[in-house]
């Protein structure tokens, strides 16, 4: 977060904090209460390798400072998962594509899916799971939305 040196908060950094705290509370059933799902997480895309071993660049690893932003700018799609009175709950992250495909509650993994609703809204979400995969139509963002979805997936 950026302060000032007399530990004053920007006002870019107030509105991102706004934004943050709108965004946990249209996720909020997923995120308070809630328990890890037997699977954490999951890459959507394969991560970038060469000779066997992921790749980096070395500007991007550089150190910073308090001036300087040395947050990494590559950004993985993924999909985090926590669970609550037998639901889980898929946060898709930074995905792009019109569908994803999350190996993780595929039919062979032993999860049947009874529904799948986006939280804090009543669009209806168009999905199919297949022994590989559950397929999910993402929403578009807006460039001011954070691009994470929260669905409440339940099982039979």
């Amino acid at each position: 977060m950026d302060q000032r040196l007399r530990g004053e908060i920007t006002d870019l950094a107030q509105e991102h904090l706004a934004e943050m705290g709108g965004w946990i509370k249209q996720n909020s059933e997923g995120i308070y209460g809630s328990k890890p799902w037997k699977v954490q997480g999951e890459r959507l895309v394969d991560t970038p390798k060469e000779n066997g071993k992921v790749k980096f660049s070395e500007e991007k690893n550089t150190m910073k400072d308090n001036e300087h932003d040395g947050t990494s700018k590559v950004i993985f799609p993924e999909v985090r998962f926590t669970s609550k009175d037998g639901a889980v709950y898929a946060y898709v992250c930074s995905v792009t594509d019109k569908d994803v495909v999350i190996k993780a509650l595929a039919l062979e993994n032993g999860d049947k899916i009874k529904s799948i609703t986006r939280l804090n809204t009543t669009d209806k979400v168009k999905w199919k799971q297949t022994k590989t995969g559950l397929t999910i139509k993402m929403p578009v963002y807006t460039a001011t939305e954070i691009p994470i979805t929260g669905f409440k997936i339940e099982l039979k």
